[in-house]
């Protein structure tokens, strides 16, 4: 009997979560876990917080014809000084570039890289990957 209900709760669980699109990350050492939601305000923020960098990455492209390599070759001639750390998730920006088809990428997400929220610039978007 006490098999069925933890298999009911959580199977109830695990559908919930599918449902909700609930996806759980470790913010920051020292702080709890918080559900990763597309409209989080915190979310939100580090979005715009990530603007300049994907600015300097299209400026970077204009005059190169490629991205960079890593994104402190954009300081200083597209950025003035290193972007700060990203105010939700992992404390470094995650940078992609390359593949068959020339994809460029900057984002925030868990340590470790998943889930996480990207901008892709040949899309103009932002799309979560997990």
């Amino acid at each position: 009997m006490k098999r069925k209900i933890i298999v009911i709760v959580l199977t109830g669980v695990v559908g919930f979560l599918v449902v909700t699109g609930g996806v759980y990350l470790q913010v920051r050492k020292g702080q709890s876990m918080l559900t990763f939601q597309p409209n989080s305000l915190a979310a939100k923020r580090t979005k715009k917080q990530a603007q300049p960098i994907i600015d300097a990455l299209e400026r970077y492209y204009l005059k190169h014809h490629q991205y960079p390599d890593h994104l402190r070759s954009l300081v200083p001639a597209e950025l003035e000084a290193e972007s700060a750390p990203p105010e939700y998730g992992s404390p470094t920006w995650i940078y992609f570039q390359g593949g068959p088809r020339g994809e460029c990428s900057v984002g925030f997400g868990a340590d470790g890289g998943y889930p996480a929220w990207h901008f892709s610039l040949k899309r103009k978007e932002w799309y979560v990957d997990s």
